[in-house]
C-alpha cells in the first residue's frame, strides 16, 4: 500500500486530473442518461475535428503502443518493458470484459441507428457495432500517459499526459466508437495497471530514472 501511495504522490497533478474526470463523468451518469453525450457530440461534428479525432485516436490503438514501448526499450529500456507489460496486463483485462463479462454489449451505432436519423459518421473510420465495454483504446493510451507521468513528471508534462490521454479517449466518443461509461473504465484500467506496476516491481529502479 505504501509504495502504491507513492505513485499517486510522484504523480499528484496527473492523478488528480485524472481522478477528477473519473469522478465528473460518473457524476454525469447520476444526472443524464448514459447515452446522451454521445448524441450531444455528434451533433456538434465538423470537418477539422473529423480529421483531428480521427488521427488522434490512433494513438490508443495496440499496434501503436506495442511500437513505442519497443522504440522505447531501445533507448530507455524501463519505460518500453513496463509499457509492454502493462499493456499486455489491460489487454487481458479488457478482453476479458469484453468478450466474456459484458460480452454483445452494444456500441452506440447499434443503440442508435434504429431511433435517431442522419447520424455523423467520420469518414475513413470502421464502426464497429458490439463489444463496447469497456474501451481497448483508452485503456491503452491511459496506460501509457500514466506510465509516462511517472518518468516524466513535472508539472507541465503532467498536464501534457493527463490531456492527451483526455483528448483520445474523447475521440472514441466523436467518432461514435464508445459511450462515456466505457471510455471512463478504460481510463480507470489503464490508470490502476500503471499504479500497480510502478509500484511493485519496477519501484525502485524506475524512481532511479525518473525525470
Amino acid at each position: 500500500m505504501r509504495q502504491l501511495t507513492s505513485y499517486f504522490i510522484n504523480t499528484r497533478v496527473y492523478s488528480v486530473l485524472v481522478l477528477a474526470f473519473l469522478v465528473t463523468g460518473l457524476a454525469y451518469h447520476l444526472f443524464y442518461p448514459y447515452d446522451l453525450i454521445c448524441l450531444k457530440v455528434n451533433a456538434i461534428h465538423h470537418p477539422t475535428a473529423d480529421l483531428i479525432f480521427r488521427n488522434i485516436t490512433q494513438l490508443g490503438d495496440g499496434v501503436f503502443v506495442v511500437l513505442l514501448g519497443l522504440a522505447l526499450w531501445i533507448f530507455h529500456r524501463e519505460e518500453g518493458k513496463v509499457i509492454l507489460l502493462g499493456y499486455l496486463l489491460s489487454s487481458i483485462v479488457t478482453s476479458i470484459m469484453k468478450g466474456m463479462i459484458f460480452k454483445k454489449t452494444p456500441r452506440p451505432i447499434e443503440h442508435f441507428w434504429q431511433e435517431v436519423p442522419n447520424l455523423h459518421l467520420v469518414d475513413g473510420i470502421k464502426i464497429h457495432h458490439w463489444d463496447s465495454f469497456p474501451s481497448g483504446h483508452t485503456t491503452s493510451i491511459f496506460l501509457v500517459c500514466s506510465i509516462l507521468s511517472w518518468y516524466y513528471r513535472s508539472t507541465y508534462f503532467q498536464w501534457f499526459w493527463f490531456l492527451l490521454a483526455w483528448v483520445t479517449g474523447f475521440s472514441r466518443i466523436y467518432l461514435f466508437q464508445h459511450f462515456l461509461r466505457d471510455v471512463l473504465a478504460g481510463a480507470f484500467i489503464g490508470w490502476v495497471t500503471a499504479a500497480f506496476l510502478l509500484s511493485g516491481k519496477f519501484l525502485k529502479n524506475s524512481s532511479e530514472e525518473a525525470t
